[in-house]
Formats: C-alpha cells, sequence, structure tokens
C-alpha cells in the first residue's frame, strides 16, 4: 500500500522493482528484485538474514541502513508476489547502495552463503541478476552513475556482469574502485 501527496511517497511493504532470471540446475528460473522499507515486516527480514546466514560478510549491517532515506537495501527472491509480507527463506541474496542525486554507491552485495541451503539445487548468476535488476531501476529513474567498492578479488565479477563499467581510481591497496555510467 503505498500513500502520496504532493512532495513524497510513503510505503508500508517491500516494493516491488523488476523480473530476472537466474539458473537453477542450467533450468532459467523468474526471480524478484524488491526494495525493502522500513517496515517493521522488512526489519523482521534483515534480523532472519543476521540470524541465520552464516559466514554472509555484510549481514550484520543491514539494520542500520534500513533507517537512513539515502540508503536502499535490495533483496532477489524467488517470492512472485505479495511483498507485503516477505518470507525470509526465499531470499536469495541483497545488495546495500547509498543514492546521492544522480548517483548511486553500491557499497555491499551478499549472496545467500550455501546457495545449495535454498532448497532449489545448484543455482547460478543471483549476484548477476541482482545487480541487473538495480541499474535497470536506476535507468528508469534518472540516476546517472553507479560507484562499486570491491576487494580486487571481486573485480572480474563485476567486470563480467557490467562490461562498460571502468576503473577508478582507489585510495586502498586491497580494495577497487569502479564506475558505471547508467545512462
Amino acid at each position: 500500500m503505498n500513500i502520496y501527496n504532493q512532495n513524497s511517497e510513503v510505503s508500508f511493504s517491500a516494493r516491488y522493482i523488476a523480473t530476472k532470471k537466474i539458473l537453477v540446475a542450467r533450468t532459467p528460473k523468474n526471480v524478484s528484485i524488491i526494495e525493502l522499507t522500513n517496515s517493521k515486516r522488512d526489519k523482521n527480514v534483515i534480523k532472519y538474514i543476521k540470524q541465520n546466514w552464516k559466514n554472509a560478510k555484510f549481514s550484520h549491517i543491514l539494520d542500520e541502513k534500513l533507517n537512513n532515506k539515502n540508503n536502499k537495501v535490495y533483496l532477489i527472491t524467488t517470492q512472485k508476489s505479495h511483498y507485503n509480507n516477505i518470507n525470509p527463506y526465499k531470499v536469495l541474496g541483497f545488495a546495500d547502495v547509498e543514492l546521492k542525486k544522480q548517483n548511486a554507491n553500491l557499497r555491499f552485495l551478499q549472496v545467500i552463503p550455501k546457495v545449495i541451503n535454498t532448497g532449489l539445487g545448484r543455482v547460478k548468476k543471483v549476484g548477476q541478476s541482482l545487480i541487473e535488476g538495480i541499474v535497470s531501476h536506476f535507468k528508469k529513474n534518472d540516476v546517472q552513475t553507479m560507484d562499486l567498492f570491491a576487494e580486487h578479488r571481486v573485480k572480474p565479477f563485476y567486470k563480467k556482469v557490467l562490461p562498460n563499467i571502468k576503473d577508478k581510481e582507489s585510495t586502498m591497496d586491497s580494495y577497487t574502485n569502479l564506475i558505471l555510467n547508467i545512462k
């Protein structure tokens, strides 16, 4: 349910962004990309991820992200409808994005550890589909560029998924800065 007024939109549940495809045992399967809100139900999804995604490098920081209006948390899920009540067992990954005017900063991307625990079998292209869904959403919403900050070993993944991505000067030896022109 959304309430509109002249200046802002207030959302009380997660918002559908796009449908993408992942590979499950070499078979394409539709998944949904959604944007979480600051609702109690969405916070319960975050709580579940924090408690149950063992070895998830970034799951512990998600709580604080929903409280800042410039931060957005996007999920990729096998759930097809009823986004006002996200099933945490169907979440395959998340991304934390900070928005500043016409720039997005993808700070954290996490795919569920041990994807085999999803009950789907061997799953591929989860991170790629999540990024592609977010980028297509930003294209529609006048975001001009997206910065990515990643460990050097993750850089080849971003280069494969986003062939137009460019290197940006980095201030830390073990990390790389990348920039994607979205428009």
